[in-house]
């Protein structure tokens, strides 16, 4: 009796170390009887409950370690567990969210239900909320396991996607605004104007878009330097938005090109007294003179004008024939305005053809150089020449120099001219001096 009153002892005491997950030392099975087959089954529980726990601690060391947010719910969303990362993202404990559904945990004016979610595995986003209120979005992935009692459960793995919105964000915003002037870039205003033009089209009214030039910017680019450049921009636009009605939209359109679409009650091609105000008004304020790198600065700009319907019926023939204005102004002396008519875009078309019959006409040897004869007046004989490039269309005849040179500056062809006109005064001269007695000077234009 006392032995089987010892042996029940020890395994009652085993029972309470089985309770206190301390499994201790096998028991002795060394009788054969009912006691020791008791024993025996204790021993099998004793080796099964310490692999059971083994794996559990083990599977609890790599959730806690998880840098990723896990929270494992019953199949009808109510949490069952938590891992530190959790408790670090949301601020709960675990026994705070415990039993609560998966969407206590969701901002659910900005999220929707994800106890509803079907689990594909995929990666969805949402908006957690905090146990301190803060909204933080995540990524997340929800997956359905199976339990060994044949229940299902879902596990949520959610990452913190904070700093990514905010790169996300910052990426969209340079995509659209220039990084310099802090105002549209060229596809975000033709994006704006796009939608201007829409408007005006549903009001039936007219739209003006404003092409400004600075006049010489390239001057102050290369006297001062890039950096001063960037500051005669920044004080453009700063100049610009003083001066504009507050509904306009201004943009940077490349360079020192900007587009302003102006308010439409201004916007009136038949009454443009508003217009040449408000115009006027920009090119004076930019003509102010401002500081760079302690030097006093000049700048005047110039400025086209199209009207939207009248002018064009979309967002590039409206930037188009505003640029034409604008090219009229300058060539009229600049720090002035124009209104498109159609002859500008014929004039600009023409212009670009120009452009490529020059340097054509270059490239095949087709220009002239003719010599206007320097007399002394005492003696009526020559005694020199002033050198000067001519160029003759068989369609147009002989082009001015005034209408082509222009065009040789702007496409940097004067530079080969220059010195191709040096050269074949060179070999003239020397066939003179060969032929003539006194050749006399040959002067360059």
């Amino acid at each position: 009796v006392q032995e089987q009153t010892r042996r029940i002892r020890q395994l009652k005491a085993q029972a309470e170390r089985f309770r206190d997950a301390d499994f201790g030392e096998p028991l002795p099975t060394t009788r054969d009887d009912e006691l020791g087959a008791l024993a025996s089954v204790f021993n099998d529980m004793r080796d099964k409950l310490r692999t059971t726990t083994h794996s559990r601690d083990y599977v609890d060391s790599i959730l806690s370690g998880m840098n990723e947010a896990i929270i494992v719910t019953t199949d009808g969303g109510q949490i069952t567990r938590i891992n530190t990362a959790t408790t670090h993202l949301l601020g709960y404990e675990e026994d705070e969210l415990v039993g609560t559904s998966i969407d206590f945990v969701i901002n659910s004016k900005k999220s929707r239900s994800l106890a509803d979610d079907a689990p594909s595995g995929l990666p969805h986003e949402a908006i957690f909320e905090s146990k301190f209120g803060e909204s933080i979005p995540v990524s997340y992935t929800c997956s359905i396991i199976q339990g060994d009692t044949g229940d299902t459960c879902r596990i949520y793995a959610a990452q913190n996607i904070t700093e990514r919105r905010r790169a996300e964000k910052r990426i969209r915003y340079l995509a659209r605004i220039d990084a310099l002037t802090k105002i549209p870039n060229r596809m975000q205003f033709q994006h704006l104007l796009q939608r201007g033009i829409a408007r005006a089209r549903r009001a039936g009214k007219a739209l003006c878009l404003f092409y400004i030039d600075i006049d010489h910017f390239k001057e102050i680019n290369d006297t001062f330097g890039h950096l001063a450049g960037d500051a005669t921009l920044e004080t453009v636009t700063e100049r610009l938005k003083d001066t504009l009605p507050d509904e306009s939209v201004i943009g940077r359109l490349a360079g020192d090109e900007f587009a302003v679409i102006v308010d439409n009650d201004a916007a009136n091609p038949d009454d443009r007294s508003a217009l040449d105000k408000i115009s006027r008004a920009v090119l004076d304020r930019l003509a102010e003179p401002f500081f760079v790198q302690g030097h006093e600065v000049f700048m005047t700009a110039s400025m086209g004008i199209a009207f939207y319907p009248v002018d064009a019926p979309n967002v590039i023939d409206l930037i188009k024939n505003a640029d034409a204005a604008l090219y009229h102004a300058k060539k009229s002396g600049g720090n002035m305005h124009a209104y498109y008519v159609p002859e500008m875009n014929e004039a600009a078309v023409e212009r670009l053809m120009t452009k490529s019959k020059l340097k054509r006409a270059f490239e095949r040897d087709e220009l002239l150089v003719h010599y206007q004869p320097k007399y002394n007046l005492q003696t009526g004989t020559v005694i020199g020449a002033e050198a000067l490039v001519r160029w003759e269309l068989p369609e147009r005849g002989i082009i001015l120099p005034s209408d082509f040179i222009p065009l040789a500056e702007e496409t940097n062809l004067i530079i080969d001219i220059g010195e191709w006109v040096l050269d074949r005064v060179c070999e003239d001269f020397r066939q003179w001096q060969q032929t003539v007695p006194s050749p006399g000077r040959v002067s360059v234009n």
